[in-house]
């Protein structure tokens, strides 16, 4: 039997403090999908407030994976605070909480299946919810887009525009961060299907999930799935699904380069096919800029003085392309190389260190959800400053945790 909390006793224990906390999750994550920051870290805080609830100080144990979390937190905040960048002070607040949180919330209770099955159906419905409620904004009020138009729900321009870019709902959500967020949803889905009981509800989220990342048409997402789909297939052992899913993946890949270079959809030939030579030069400037400034000052300059001193090399270096003036403002788009610029070589190292030993970590559990969580992850990080923005961290560090030590023994009632 589960050890509740406070042991309220009601039927079916029903208003037990750890049933509140779930539902603070999800709270929780609805703000993740909503994008709205500041209540992130609200939210946060009263997580770790409830967990400190259950809090027993005999049964900490500082194993040495959560001191080497610990260490790299602090890191962090001992640069923000020699460098003065109080502007960060969100992200500093939640670097500082989960691990907090993954010390205290109980550990046997979040590795049971129904514990998951909640936070993922959160998670996913929160996001979706982002989407669902933009686009019915936008056919119900009739409201113009760029075109000068109403919203037409089937224009892939249209959609592209109005959930990923400024919409009358004063809200921004960036398409990459998007699509990685839709993806590790998939993956937790995938992953948790055979122990939940209505599938199709699972498959159904799945479905739109895929939807809304071929919408958001990130470059790097399109790689991701492709680089997760030949790692399921090599390390599936069932022979015949290994090849059917190979088969499928080719003949979608065919597919859509097809619907691409017939310029079927005008803004996906633009984005995979035109846009290509200017991004990848941008790319390769961005990371010459930050590599320069690295060479200069290897113990680290803070994340403040780095995006001074790069925006100063961008606005000589970048090619001339969309983005215009604009694009000098941009940081490394490299957050290994954020690190390496703004807390130096042993901060950047120490960064490596703590991805790989939650590599490791997943491995040696045989962990399946949280090794495909950090190939994503890890991924994004090549082309993204992913940890730069708040929600980035508080996902980061909001999946890892959950997973660390996820073993799941029953399956749902």
């Amino acid at each position: 039997m589960l050890e509740y909390s406070l042991n309220i006793k009601t039927r079916n224990n029903k208003y037990s403090v750890h049933k509140l906390i779930l539902f603070l999750f999800g709270v929780f994550s609805f703000f993740l999908g909503t994008g709205y920051e500041k209540l992130t870290v609200y939210s946060l805080i009263l997580l770790t407030v409830f967990s400190f609830l259950s809090f027993d100080v005999k049964k900490v144990n500082l194993k040495k994976e959560v001191v080497i979390f610990y260490l790299f937190f602090l890191i962090i905040l001992i640069y923000s605070l020699v460098f003065k960048e109080y502007k960060y002070i969100e992200r500093n607040i939640s670097f500082f909480l989960f691990p907090l949180l993954m010390l205290n919330i109980n550990k046997e209770l979040i590795k049971k299946a129904f514990i998951k099955n909640i936070i993922f159906y959160s998670f996913s419905l929160g996001l979706l919810f982002y989407s669902f409620r933009i686009i019915i904004y936008y056919l119900v009020t009739g409201t113009a887009v760029e075109t000068g138009a109403p919203l037409i729900w089937y224009s892939f321009y249209d959609l592209k525009r109005v959930l990923f870019s400024n919409n009358e709902l004063g809200q921004i959500f960036h398409s990459v961060y998007y699509s990685v967020y839709s993806i590790c949803s998939v993956l937790f889905l995938i992953f948790n299907l055979k122990y939940v009981k209505h599938k199709w509800l699972s498959c159904l989220l799945i479905f739109f999930h895929i939807i809304f990342v071929f919408i958001a048409a990130s470059r790097i997402s399109y790689i991701t799935i492709t680089i997760l789909i030949l790692i399921f297939i090599i390390k599936i052992k069932n022979k015949k699904i290994s090849v059917s899913l190979l088969l499928i993946t080719v003949l979608s890949f065919f597919c859509f380069s097809k619907l691409v270079l017939n310029n079927e959809y005008s803004y996906l030939y633009h984005k995979f096919v035109e846009d290509v030579p200017y991004a990848v030069d941008f790319r390769i400037n961005l990371w010459s800029n930050s590599c320069k400034i690295f060479f200069n000052n290897l113990k680290g300059i803070g994340f403040k003085n780095f995006h001074e001193e790069l925006h100063i090399l961008n606005s000589t270096t970048l090619p001339q392309g969309p983005l215009g003036s604009e694009g000098s403002k941009y940081n490394a788009h490299n957050l290994f190389l954020e690190f390496f610029c703004a807390l130096g070589m042993i901060g950047g190292f120490y960064f490596i260190f703590v991805i790989r030993a939650i590599f490791k970590r997943a491995l040696e559990k045989k962990n399946e959800t949280l090794f495909y969580l950090i190939v994503t992850l890890s991924i994004s990080f090549l082309t993204e400053s992913f940890l730069l923005r708040q929600y980035g961290i508080i996902f980061f560090m909001f999946f890892v945790t959950l997973f660390w030590n996820n073993k799941i023994e029953k399956t749902i009632s």
